[in-house]
Order: structure tokens, then C-alpha cells, then sequence
């Protein structure tokens, strides 16, 4: 769910936090080759690897299946998270677990923001828990009973229709933009009220 918008607001944070971390190095204290962050690093590659792999199983958008797992997956890390002494952790440590903190918790929050539109445009989705059935089914690999599955194709291309009327009917049953009179501008209104 991660754009490369938010991938690249991230690097740039972490690059601006080395930075300034960086600098408070070179003025006096040492990184310690042991230091208590080493397993960060290993954490954050095995999130990035968690986070391609959940991408690439479910990619149905607007998914139920797939909004619930990767919401699994961000409420999990963040569990993860909270289990690490973030007060024992070096400067890039601390940039790190606050990077990744940041990036689950948008993760969250975009899945509450799709899910809440959804729910907005439910009805102009009878068929959309069916799409999202069949495709579930798909990547689970389960044996499909043909005549159900036709049955239920053929429902939907149904309900695309009936929508597809429904829609047009509510189209030209509003008033077109074309045939009222236009509003008056400003100099017309001028015009009008001078004697």
C-alpha cells in the first residue's frame, strides 16, 4: 500500500536523520560496534520482505480479505515494535523504529480511509463481495462448483446491468447543465441594475 511517495518521504526523513545524527557523531561520541539496535535493521528487512510478499498475494483492490491482512500485517509489526527498548537504542536506531512506527501506523490508517470509502460507494457495488469471494477462493486454490460459480457470474452481470440503467436513469432525470440559463456575471448584474 506504500506509494513512492511515501517511500520517498521516508528515505528522505531517515537521510535527514542520519544527517543531523551524523553530525552529533563526529562531534565527540563514537558509534559502538555493538550496539543495542543491531537486530533493527535485520527487523526492518524482514517487515519489507512481509509487507512485497502480502502485496503481491493480494492485490484484488478493495479486497475485504486483502484489507484484513494487511491490516494484520501493520498491527502485527507494531506489536513487534512496542517490544523494543526504544531508549536503548542509538540515534539511527531511534530514526529507524520511528520511521518504520510512522509507516505501520499510516498503513493503518489508509486501510481505514479505503475501507470507510467503500462503504461510501457500497451501492454502486452489489457485486463487489462476490468478485471478492471468487477471487479468495482462487488464490486459496479451492475447488469451485461450476454451476454455483455460473450462477453467481451470472447474477453479476445482472446487477452491472440493472446498475448501469439505474445510473443512466438518474443521468437524465437531472436537469442538464446545458439548458438552464447561465447566471449572470458580474458586468451583467451591473448592466442590469444601471438606470
Amino acid at each position: 500500500m506504500a506509494t513512492v511517495k511515501n517511500i520517498a518521504r521516508s528515505l528522505v526523513l531517515r537521510a535527514l536523520g542520519l544527517a543531523v545524527m551524523g553530525g552529533a557523531l563526529a562531534v565527540g561520541a563514537e558509534p559502538s560496534p555493538s550496539s543495542k539496535n543491531a537486530g533493527l535493521p535485520e527487523q526492518i528487512r524482514e517487515y519489507t520482505a512481509d509487507r512485497e510478499s502480502v502485496a503481491s498475494a493480494y492485490r484484488l483492490p478493495a479486497s475485504e480479505v486483502a484489507f484484513n491482512r494487511h491490516q494484520q500485517l501493520a498491527t502485527t509489526w507494531l506489536g513487534r515494535l512496542q517490544t523494543i527498548d526504544f531508549s536503548a537504542l542509538d540515534p539511527s536506531g531511534r530514526v529507524d523504529y520511528l520511521l518504520l512506527a510512522n509507516h505501520l501506523q499510516k498503513s493503518l490508517d489508509g486501510i481505514a480511509r479505503e475501507r470507510k470509502r467503500i462503504a461510501e460507494i457500497e451501492r454502486l457495488l452489489p457485486f463487489r463481495k462476490v468478485i471478492d469471494a471468487l477471487e479468495t477462493a482462487r488464490w486459496q486454490a479451492a475447488p469451485l462448483d461450476c454451476r454455483t460459480v455460473a450462477a453467481q457470474l451470472d447474477d453479476l452481470a445482472r446487477q452491472v446491468k440493472q446498475l448501469r440503467e439505474d445510473l443512466e436513469k438518474q443521468h437524465k432525470a437531472k436537469p442538464d447543465a446545458a439548458s438552464k440559463p447561465a447566471a449572470p456575471t458580474g458586468s451583467e448584474k451591473n448592466a442590469a441594475a444601471a438606470p
